[in-house]
């Protein structure tokens, strides 16, 4: 085998619309090569013939646009959205079908702002909303009598997509202000509206029922700090 290879270009533009506001817009190509993948080949070294288990004949390509809207802090607010479009793809063997990376996130949307209510209160949130990863269903099954056991039957390489990932982050927080130094009361909840993202697929023992594994619940976090 030999190193896999890469190359990628990019452009972009940036602009301030207005005072205090700040937009970027930002394209990318990449080409992969010599991606190593599993093979069925074999090969003789010495005179002793042997498999290979892996060798470079995949291919890919990642390639997207990236855009960011930012509003400067002010006396009070500050916030910025980020939205970046992006598909990785590749061929993992010549004269095979083009498939997802197993990572593959085809939207990505972030949206944070932060608010000055006076009185040393600020309340701030990040909203995120993510495309949910490939999945590879599995389309039926084998009975082994031998094993008393189920082999499971594949559909096509990251043709289903887990659920969308979306999550809410909200922080609040008081601060008092001394000489020489400063304490800070906040409360950070994460997933404030409770939305148990979707992590992956699960089977019964025979492959016949389906479901998905859901990750943390809303998650409080009340703390105190001092700064000198």
């Amino acid at each position: 085998m030999v190193p896999e290879r890469a190359w990628q270009a990019t452009l972009g533009v940036e602009t301030r619309p207005t005072p205090g506001v700040f937009v970027s817009a930002e394209g990318f190509y990449k080409r992969l090569y010599n991606l190593i993948v599993r093979t069925d080949a074999v090969e003789t070294v010495g005179g002793v013939t042997r498999q290979q288990i892996l060798d470079n004949a995949g291919t890919g390509r990642v390639f997207g646009l990236e855009l960011l809207v930012r509003k400067e802090l002010t006396e009070r607010f500050f916030g910025w959205i980020a939205y970046t479009f992006s598909r990785s793809d590749r061929i993992d063997r010549p004269g095979e079908a083009r498939r997802l990376f197993d990572f593959d996130q085809t939207h990505n949307l972030t949206a944070i702002a932060s608010y000055k209510l006076g009185g040393g209160w600020q309340v701030g949130g990040r909203l995120r909303i993510i495309s949910g990863n490939p999945d590879t269903p599995v389309v039926g099954a084998r009975y082994l009598a031998n094993f008393d056991a189920y082999l499971p039957i594949y559909g096509a390489t990251n043709s289903l997509r887990v659920p969308a990932f979306h999550q809410l982050d909200v922080r609040i927080d008081k601060t008092w202000t001394f000489d020489g130094w400063m304490l800070d009361l906040y409360l950070d909840v994460l997933n404030a509206y409770n939305h148990r993202a979707l992590e992956g697929s699960v089977y019964s023992y025979d492959f016949s029922q389906h479901a998905y594994f859901e990750g943390l619940p809303v998650i409080p976090t009340l703390g105190l700090k001092g700064s000198f």
